[in-house]
């Protein structure tokens, strides 16, 4: 039985000649290139002194696994040339020389053409959708729904993923756009051009498997709810699959495409149909919601209290509590900003209920018993919504704040009331 490897590298097209001089130091260590099936197969023999050459098929499809009919026929033509296909991958060949007289399979204005192209079309492919949906992400995180996603860890780390991986597309765009001018002016000055520079390349797999892994490992260093990450998790092993399956299967472009979209369609449905039915998740009600982040802790619930001074039939109410007093300040501003636009009620600043609630800023609006809160703290804000206690405002402040100590003493609530 012959003795087989495989080598995970990935190399861009204009980075060709540098892997043919890869794939020829193997050759001289006794390993040669065999084909593409999850990852690079090389096959153990004899060393040899093996010429390599790897060319850009102008006419085959990015979606290709494996040699299509274009390529075939690209095969056909250089193989007249002295070189002779070995395997392709999408549009990358893989060329041995076959004849020591072996002519250029192209010139070098069509070989940089061929490079080009496949390099603007790759940045297309690969980054466009995900630099417009990380500047959507964004101002979506900033603008619209900052106070519920900066307190989930599984939210955060889509929304870190996207931005990390639009930031490394507009620079991958711009090294692109620089390397084409660069090699184009060696061209007009009769120089030969070394398609050999490697610089940063980072997959999007990459990319999405080492947030959602940093994200997994501080979800577990702070004890928070690890189940809320299991869809992920599931997600992102489903793609691996599928990427695995297309790695050894070898399909052509039509054939792949259906696949993982067929693969990616099954696979979205099963964890939506998981978490509606409570695999994940329980599905009872619950009166208090609570989320953990690396941002800190958000807390959603609501209660009743009757006592002999005091009762409250409804008491709704929400907390935001974080180290960094930015994040509560900006969730300060944002409410503060919907309180102006909102034209049904004015909330009003009250010392006397400041002063009751022991905090550095807050508006109260209401009557007959039913009042709203919004109290701001150096590291915490507090909106509660309470009815039923008839009398005015400033009144039962004491037993509203032991009611929210007393049902959550595990976020550190009794520094901000102190």
């Amino acid at each position: 039985m012959t003795a087989t490897k495989r080598v995970f590298v990935n190399y861009k097209a204009r980075e060709c000649d540098v892997f043919s001089e890869y794939l020829h130091e193997k050759s001289l260590q006794g390993w040669h290139f065999k084909e593409w099936r999850f990852g690079l197969v090389f096959e153990k023999g004899e060393p040899q002194d093996i010429v390599y050459d790897i060319q850009i098929s102008p006419k085959a499809s990015d979606q290709d696994m494996r040699p299509s009919e274009d390529t075939k026929d690209f095969a056909d033509y250089c193989e007249v040339a002295g070189w002779k296909l070995l395997d392709s991958h999408g549009k990358i060949c893989v060329f041995q020389k076959i004849r020591e007289d072996a002519r250029p399979i192209v010139s070098e204005e069509e070989k940089f053409e061929n490079i080009a192209k496949e390099e603007k079309a790759g940045w297309f492919r690969t980054y466009l959708v995900v630099v417009a949906l990380s500047i959507v992400y964004l101002f979506e995180f900033i603008v619209v729904y900052f106070e519920r996603w900066a307190f989930n860890n599984m939210i955060l780390s889509v929304v870190f993923a996207m931005i990390i991986m639009g930031i490394i597309g507009l620079i991958e765009g711009v090294r692109g756009t620089i390397w084409k001018r660069r090699q184009k002016e060696c061209l007009e000055r009769g120089e030969k051009i070394s398609y050999c520079r490697r610089g940063i390349s980072v997959s999007k797999g990459s990319v999405l498997f080492a947030v959602v892994l940093v994200f997994l490992v501080i979800n577990i260093i702070r004890k928070s709810e690890i189940r809320q990450m299991i869809p992920l998790i599931l997600l992102f092993s489903g793609i691996g699959i599928i990427i695995f399956i297309v790695s050894w299967w070898k399909p052509l472009g039509e054939s792949k495409q259906l696949f993982e979209v067929g693969g990616m369609l099954l696979l979205g449905s099963a964890i939506i149909v998981m978490i509606c039915s409570g695999v994940f998740f329980k599905t009872e009600e619950q009166t208090v919601e609570f989320q953990q982040s690396i941002f800190g802790n958000y807390v959603q619930g609501e209660g009743s209290y009757s006592g002999d001074d005091y009762r409250f039939t409804n008491i709704e109410y929400e907390i935001y509590i974080s180290p960094y007093a930015w994040v509560t300040e900006k969730i300060w501003k944002d409410e503060m900003r919907g309180m102006k636009g909102n034209h049904s009620f004015t909330m009003k600043k009250d010392e006397s209920v400041n002063q009751a609630w022991g905090a550095e800023e807050g508006y109260a609006w209401g009557f007959d018993g039913d009042y709203m809160y919004y109290m701001k703290y150096p590291n915490c804000v507090v909106d509660i919504y309470v009815s039923g206690n008839k009398r005015e405002k400033q009144d039962g402040i004491e037993v509203l704040k032991e009611f929210l100590l007393e049902s959550h003493p595990e976020i550190g609530l009794e520094q901000a009331f102190r």
